[in-house]
């Protein structure tokens, strides 16, 4: 449960967040070097060696279609979010990550493995920046309210793929497990883009923020 309520108050902070800084903000490149360092390190280092040991090429698969769902709402919110059915699209695959969000994070609850306490904290870091995305494009198009309804069916979605997580995945063999695992690393790497429009401003405030992923990164590391 304390997973479940970490990850909710991360979508939450997103759109908070804006208030504090615009895209090109110090806070905004702290922030995208976080990110970026703590999502690529825990894949890299953690989540897809072991999806690979147990699911070998096939969770090569598997990670590809993890990453396509979240590129493809993406591209719908940045090109054509002022269209009705693109933004039905768009929300329909947030709905649906917000699931495998919520499925993903029992994974930790019913093991203390190092690869599932990576996953939990990939998975709650992630949901920042896509709190912050579905703010940025579609407020201006749907409405402030509309967007607040978007993030309470995320939320809804976040706690039902929780709930029902759990007794799909407690009696995975470890090959499903690892394509599980594959499958979220995928949706988990799209978030490496976000930021890199403009790297020469504010290179410092985005080192820190790498900086301070490595810590956690290394923290995690030393606790496992």
């Amino acid at each position: 449960m304390p997973l479940l309520l970490l990850s909710i108050a991360a979508l939450l902070a997103g759109p908070i967040l804006i208030g504090l800084a615009q895209p090109d903000a110090r806070l905004r490149r702290v922030l995208d070097g976080y990110v970026m360092v703590t999502i690529g390190g825990l894949v890299a280092l953690h989540l897809a060696p072991a999806a690979f040991a147990d699911a070998g090429v096939w969770a090569a698969a598997a990670l590809a279609v993890g990453a396509a769902l979240p590129w493809l709402v993406e591209r719908r919110l940045a090109d054509e979010s002022g269209r009705a059915g693109a933004t039905l699209f768009a929300v329909g695959g947030l709905t649906l990550h917000a699931l495998i969000d919520g499925a993903a994070l029992t994974m930790p609850e019913h093991t203390h493995d190092h690869t599932h306490a990576s996953l939990a904290v990939a998975v709650i870091v992630h949901r920042l920046p896509v709190g912050l995305l579905v703010w940025w494009a579609l407020a201006e198009v749907a409405g402030r309210r509309a967007v607040i309804a978007i993030l309470g069916v995320m939320v809804a979605a976040t706690v039902v793929g929780f709930v029902a997580g759990d007794p799909l995945l407690h009696d995975l063999p470890p090959f499903g497990s690892a394509l599980f695992l594959a499958l979220v690393s995928g949706a988990l790497l799209h978030v490496l883009g976000h930021g890199l429009h403009a790297p020469s401003q504010g290179a410092r405030w985005l080192a820190l923020g790498g900086a301070l992923g490595v810590g956690t990164i290394a923290a995690l590391s030393l606790l496992g």
